[in-house]
C-alpha cells in the first residue's frame, strides 16, 4: 500500500471520514471527491487500493482500475 505524507494524509482523511459518507448513492469519479481542487494521484492511488483490499464497505469500484470510476452504496 502507498504511503502518504503528512499534507496527503490530512486529504485522505477527510475525503474517507467526510466526503464519502455524504455522497449520494450512484457512480462518481475519483475527481468527484475533491471538489473544486485539482486531483492528487497519490491519494486516489491509495483510496483504489483500500477499495480493492476491501477496507471501504460503502465503495467499490466500476471496473478494474480508478478511472472507471466509483460506486457509492
Amino acid at each position: 500500500m502507498i504511503t502518504l505524507n503528512s499534507n496527503e494524509m490530512k486529504v485522505y482523511g477527510m475525503i474517507i471520514n467526510y466526503i464519502i459518507p455524504g455522497l449520494a448513492p450512484g457512480n462518481y469519479m475519483a475527481r468527484d471527491f475533491f471538489g473544486n481542487t485539482p486531483a492528487i494521484p497519490r491519494v486516489v492511488r491509495r483510496i483504489c487500493e483500500e477499495v480493492k483490499a476491501g477496507n471501504l464497505s460503502k465503495v467499490s469500484l466500476i471496473g478494474r482500475k480508478s478511472s472507471d470510476g466509483y460506486k457509492i452504496k
